[in-house]
């Protein structure tokens, strides 16, 4: 039997670039924090999380969870954030909730969509998007597959029909005409909190946060 999860969940996102901390609860997002530019550090990170708690004038056993991007998008961030809310879940003896960056941008929308399918776009660079198709099944929105890297010829063509949610709307020149994209920002850690709060509510048992590259890394570990 699902729960309503209530307690305080401390979400982090670093994979989509500048990074954000937010304390939400219920609903409400009782303290947060936003990097002003690009994210790349362990140190700028805590002090965000430290930050989203003092604005939330909570302390770290107030936390009933924890939640976090697992990607995909940058590796460099999603490597630095996934160690810190890990080292963090194991201080604190929490649950760790994993959410995709696509789970997010689709929880981001549904509100406000009215079509039954579509896809969810994450520019990915060098000429791809990070992608996965979602439907309407039994009045909720949900990811269907697998996340995949597409070149954008071929994510135009996957979106006939649909709507499309992401930033990678902006990558394409043209697009079919029966397609509806929305232009809209990258989700952040209010958006991973939602989707790890309805995660607990469903189920208490939540899988191991393990990162989603879906591109394989530029730089490989040599061979000794």
């Amino acid at each position: 039997m699902s729960h309503i999860f209530t307690s305080p969940i401390l979400s982090i996102e670093t994979a989509l670039g500048a990074a954000s901390v937010c304390v939400w609860q219920a609903g409400t997002v009782r303290g947060e924090w936003l990097a002003e530019s690009a994210f790349d550090n362990a140190k700028q990170l805590m002090h965000g999380v430290e930050t989203a708690l003092g604005n939330a004038q909570m302390n770290y056993a107030d936390m009933g969870a924890l939640a976090c991007s697992v990607g995909p998008g940058s590796f460099t961030g999603l490597r630095v954030g996934l160690a810190a809310a890990r080292a963090l879940a194991l201080a604190m003896q929490l649950p760790l909730v994993p959410v995709t960056t696509l789970e997010a941008l689709l929880a981001q929308h549904a509100p406000t969509l009215t079509q039954n399918n579509g896809w969810t776009m994450i520019n990915a660079m060098r000429g791809q998007v990070y992608a996965q198709a979602f439907t309407k099944e039994h009045g909720a929105y949900a990811l269907t597959g697998a996340p995949m890297l597409l070149d954008y010829a071929d994510a135009c063509a996957n979106v006939s029909g649909g709507v499309m949610l992401g930033n990678a709307a902006n990558c394409f020149e043209t697009y079919p005409a029966d397609t509806t994209l929305w232009r809209h920002g990258l989700p952040n850690a209010t958006d991973i909190a939602h989707v790890a709060a309805h995660k607990i509510t469903q189920s208490t048992t939540q899988p191991e946060a393990m990162p989603v590259y879906v591109r394989a890394p530029d730089a490989k570990m040599k061979r000794i």
